[in-house]
């Protein structure tokens, strides 16, 4: 028996740079990396939502009958039966990018240890290509590649305490200012939030002016939490042949993701950046 997606789909917010790319298009600045993230959802998180999971059945004999449904001659399908589901969501994931001195960057991202998704920034022919869901889509649209010097002024310009209020949301942006790490000048910001509902967050990101992001955490008072660390960091040129269109996608793409919630779980932590 195994989990499949559930249900009810839910999207994850992606307006925060906890979830953006762990990698600015940077030119000269070579490397290969990995990062992990743990999103983590309590399962009281969100009242009103009862989330639900498919679980996988085991194959039935042929004629056999189950729920009105009868397996026929042959290999026999799998079937499915919906349940409720009360723990907590805790997803994990590993991305793995390379960046070529164009400023080209691939990353590609496993959630327990399955292929989820692939995103390939093509600098020269100013193109995105995605490979998500066991499906291969290209857009072109420019990709602008900034220099080291570029990116640590715009890091610096940031460096500003700041505030925005709207109907839905407050937000305290604070400068955290800069440190150096394993080489590479680093820039913190904090942010604070209060959403119209009362609920609360705080988000922390450290980015260096070689366009990694080393560190990003936000928390919030519905005890939900995504932490994103950088793990390993090489400099050097990566292989050209990843930056070209996949001639094959890994057969996972189209596999559950995450736990028992796979991609469709419950409301994941908002982030707000």
């Amino acid at each position: 028996m195994r989990y499949r997606t559930v249900l009810l789909p839910l999207l994850m917010a992606t307006s925060s740079l906890v979830a953006r790319a762990q990698a600015a298009p940077i030119k000269n600045a070579p490397f290969t990396a990995t990062w992990t993230r743990v999103t983590k959802t309590p399962a009281d998180a969100f009242p009103g939502f009862v989330p639900r999971m498919m679980i996988d059945d085991p194959p039935l004999p042929p004629g056999v009958r189950v729920a009105g449904q009868t397996a026929p001659a042959g290999p026999s399908p799998r079937l499915m039966r919906s349940v409720p589901y009360t723990g907590d969501d805790v997803r994990r994931e590993k991305i793995e990018v390379a960046r070529a001195s164009d400023g080209s960057l691939y990353v590609m991202t496993t959630t327990d240890d399955k292929v989820s998704s692939i995103v390939i920034y093509d600098v020269p022919h100013g193109r995105v290509i995605e490979a998500k869901m066991n499906e291969l889509t290209i857009t072109t649209r420019p990709v602008t590649a900034l220099s080291i010097p570029e990116q640590h002024e715009m890091l610096e310009n940031k460096q500003k305490a700041s505030d925005e209020i709207t109907q839905a949301l407050v937000k305290h942006m604070t400068p955290l200012g800069e440190k150096t790490e394993k080489g590479m000048t680093l820039f913190g910001l904090k942010a604070n939030f209060k959403k119209s509902d009362g609920t609360t967050a705080e988000e922390e990101v450290w980015t260096s002016d070689t366009g990694l992001t080393t560190l990003s955490t936000h928390t919030d008072s519905r005890k939900c939490s995504i932490t994103q660390k950088l793990v390993s960091f090489h400099v050097g040129e990566p292989n050209a042949k990843l930056f070209q269109v996949p001639k094959k996608l890994p057969s996972e793409l189209n596999a559950p993701l995450g736990g028992p919630f796979g991609s469709w779980g419950p409301p994941t932590p908002t982030p707000f950046f």
